[in-house]
């Protein structure tokens, strides 16, 4: 398996742990957006928890339905992906479609390591607190 490769398999986040922007949880909502766009939450696959009852979020006087939790972290990523232009565009192809970083490259005309480095920066601004001091520098 590639380098900075992130695998899925079973692996599940409560709507509790969904918001916290950490490079694996980012990928993990990027692979379900076609469910969570359609309003479901993913399936966890142990089958321990169901997810259809709305939840209370601490410090809050107000019902939060988990629908609305995971959709809002969906609508987050994207704009932080949106703003790092194409570099975003190859995290949603790669991690979103399974496109391979060799196809990317011949998409981009960029090299191989030219590739896996803009995707893994591209996350790593999106997952960063420091991303709305410093912005993004596209490319590599």
């Amino acid at each position: 398996m590639p380098r900075g490769y992130i695998t899925l398999e079973n692996e599940w986040y409560s709507p509790e742990n969904v918001r916290q922007y950490t490079r694996r949880r980012m990928v993990w909502v990027i692979h379900y957006l076609g469910d969570i766009r359609q309003g479901n939450y993913p399936p966890d696959p142990d089958k321990r928890h169901e997810v259809d009852i709305p939840t209370l979020r601490k410090g809050r006087k107000y019902y939060k339905a988990n629908r609305e939790n995971i959709i809002s972290v969906a609508v987050e990523l994207m704009i932080r992906l949106e703003k790092t232009g194409q570099d975003g565009a190859m995290v949603m192809l790669h991690h979103g479609l399974g496109i391979q970083y060799e196809s990317l490259c011949k998409m981009f005309s960029l090299s191989y390591e030219a590739v896996r480095w803009r995707v893994h920066k591209s996350l790593k601004y999106c997952e960063g607190e420091e991303r709305k001091k410093r912005g993004y520098r596209l490319g590599g």
